[in-house]
């Protein structure tokens, strides 16, 4: 008896602990991800429509809880794992879509039976609908449909035939009432894609790059992720199916291919695709895209040039010696080359390959762009590399006087020098760059400098002139393990077992935050790419 109520009394304390470490967990989950995030499934269970997937791989979308009606009670929004945001039986939900914030814009019918679009913030960790904020106005007797919001807040919508933009607190028309528009969506770079009525037939359009889609049936439903890739719904052969305007080229740019309608079509900038299909929502990783194997020289008598179906990526050049084109590389999606006369002054360019141009730092513009400073006989540019959205090089006088410079692809400002001068006699080695962080050795010290814009900052010496790097810090490792589960730890929960994984701060910063060179660097810049 007695031993029987020792063990109940060990499992009771070993089911309490576990209870507290699972709600602490999982409420740690939730406060990092919101709502728990499970999104590779399709759900079966009730009728869902109009899926949309954020950055972080969260889906929302419309359930209908009681299938009896048809659509025709209640919506509630959905994360991924279906758990509730607004749930309200006597209000009809449509069309959520989901930043990267948590903010939901959605429609919902108002007392005169019109959709009206509102937004639902996520704020001080919760979702509150007291503070539902209505975007569009009551007066308006007409339905507001199919909202986008991208991560700085822009909302879209369609109204009677036309695209409207929420920005700034203020609401302007981008399209006119004649043009019969539909189904906007907004990526994070500010560009707007929606179906246009062309003739007898929609067709996709870009407030960046026009026209998208040119044949002869019907295209809806477009989304465009930050990338510029634009997918939507078109009908073949009697079915909706998803297409992009950068995958499968040479089958037009055709994703699915079944017997079954493909609706509400989305994408995020992982490459995630989410759709509705017979009233479950589906997903596809449809991975990164090969540029590489797109993109080839091409030589017709005296030009230079490299082609991506059709359209002309670089400057004419000619092999007379005038004009050089050299380096051509893909890095992601963009192309990248040397652009000289006669092998003296010289730019590198970039030309992005979706947008088919280069990004100004408000829109984009069709054509290639020159990134570093001109350089000739005297001044070289070398070690020319991108990481992320920024190119970086080395900008020296014959090898002697130098910087380091840097280009940011997306703002498109004037390139800008990171490191002090320097010279053959004090150089600078280990230049790496890591995140928004560049470092770097100079004359003896460690130097780093935040981007963009960031102060020159002298961290330590390494101890005469050779390299002395950082040693980089090692996460720390608990030395407790809660599988498998062990009462002889369980009871006790008292602050001296936290001693044994919290990790010491006592030593310098330098000697915990450091990064890891690249050895490459060592024996300078590497000019071939």
């Amino acid at each position: 008896m007695k031993e029987n109520m020792k063990k109940n009394k060990i499992f009771f304390v070993f089911s309490l602990v576990f209870t507290l470490v699972f709600v602490y967990c999982a409420s740690s989950m939730a406060a990092k991800n919101r709502l728990p995030i499970n999104p590779y499934n399709s759900y079966i269970t009730d009728p869902h429509k109009d899926g949309r997937i954020n950055n972080l791989d969260e889906v929302v979308h419309a359930l209908n809880w009681d299938v009896t009606d048809d659509y025709n009670i209640a919506y509630t929004l959905l994360s991924s794992t279906q758990t509730y945001v607004i749930y309200d039986e006597d209000i009809h939900y449509e069309s959520p879509d989901m930043n990267d914030n948590g903010d939901i814009v959605y429609v919902k019918e108002d007392g005169d039976d019109y959709f009206q679009v509102f937004l639902l913030e996520w704020e001080n960790g919760q979702y509150d609908l007291n503070n539902e904020e209505q975007i569009t106005d009551d007066d308006d007797d007409c339905d507001h449909l199919n909202p986008g919001i991208n991560n700085q807040g822009d909302i879209v919508w369609e109204q009677e035939g036309q695209i409207f933009l929420y920005t700034d607190q203020n609401i302007v028309s981008i399209t006119d009432v004649a043009d019969q528009c539909k189904e906007p969506m907004i990526n994070s770079r500010g560009e707007i894609v929606y179906a246009k009525l062309e003739g007898s037939y929609y067709q996709i359009f870009s407030t960046d790059r026009g026209q998208i889609t040119f044949n002869n049936l019907d295209h809806q439903q477009p989304d465009v992720n930050d990338k510029g890739e634009i997918i939507w719904r078109e009908e073949e052969s009697g079915e909706w199916q998803i297409f992009s305007n950068v995958r499968n080229i040479d089958d037009d740019g055709q994703l699915t291919d079944d017997d079954i309608d493909k609706r509400t079509p989305s994408i995020n900038n992982n490459d995630i695709l989410v759709w509705t299909e017979e009233d479950a929502v589906f997903w596809e990783d449809l991975g990164s895209i090969n540029w590489d194997s797109r993109v080839e020289p091409e030589s017709d008598s005296n030009t230079y040039w490299w082609e991506l179906d059709g359209n002309q990526i670089t400057q004419t050049a000619y092999d007379n010696g005038s004009f050089e084109i050299e380096d051509f590389e893909v890095v992601g999606d963009r192309a990248f080359w040397k652009y000289s006369e006669d092998g003296g002054p010289h730019y590198y360019c970039y030309y992005d390959l979706i947008y088919q141009g280069y990004y100004d730092g408000s829109n984009y513009i069709k054509g290639y762009k020159r990134v570093t400073q001109e350089a000739d006989g005297d001044w070289s540019i070398t070690g020319f590399d991108v990481a992320g959205d920024r190119a970086f090089w080395k900008y020296s006088e014959d090898g002697g006087e130098y910087w380091f410079c840097y280009y940011d692809l997306i703002t498109n400002e004037d390139p800008d020098r990171i490191t002090q001068k320097a010279s053959s006699e004090q150089p600078i080695t280990n230049f790496t760059v890591s995140g928004d962080r560049a470092e770097w050795r100079y004359n003896g010290y460690n130097y780093y400098s935040d981007l963009p814009d960031g102060d020159i900052i002298r961290v330590s010496s390494g101890g005469g002139g050779g390299w002395n790097p950082w040693t980089p810090w090692t996460p720390w490792t608990p030395s407790w393990t809660p599988t498998p589960w062990t009462p002889s730890w369980i009871p006790s929960l008292t602050p001296s077992w936290t001693s044994s994984w919290i990790p010491s701060l006592t030593s310098s910063w330098t000697s915990i935050w450091t990064p890891s060179w690249n050895t490459n660097w060592n024996s300078g810049w590497n000019t071939s790419w």
